[in-house]
């Protein structure tokens, strides 16, 4: 999709379903919905934040190949476990070390195979 497609279309798309598919559950679970200024102000920021975030990542997919962004986007997993250490105090756990470590491991390796298959001219 991101190869074929404009950002846009891809942005549209991914964010268009999601907000519907969320308003659909949230309506059939009779969740509250919000009605504080403040609420729909975050809410929106959320919403407008998330259509950048997936335009740039659709972006990113037609310049580079997606065997170069998976390691990248994989780092948002241990970002986002210090995210939960510093934001919300959640203690650090032999397990995050582990996986973390495979995950930053792995990610190293797959950058520097695909550097040398791209200067050896195989790809």
């Amino acid at each position: 999709l991101g190869r074929h497609d404009s950002p846009a279309t891809t942005a549209v798309w991914h964010n268009g379903m999601g907000a519907i598919i969320f308003a659909v559950i949230m309506i059939a679970v009779g969740a509250p919905l919000p009605t504080g200024r403040a609420d729909m102000a975050l809410l929106i920021a959320i919403g407008v934040l998330s259509s950048f975030q997936q335009f740039g990542l659709a972006f990113s997919h037609k310049l580079v190949p997606a065997s170069i962004l998976a390691p990248l986007h994989y780092l948002s997993i241990p970002m986002g476990i210090g995210a939960g250490i510093m934001l919300f105090g959640e203690a650090l756990t032999l397990e995050i070390i582990v996986g973390s470590a495979i995950i930053i491991a792995s990610s190293i390796f797959i950058l520097r195979r695909e550097r040398q298959l791209r200067e050896a001219g195989q790809r």
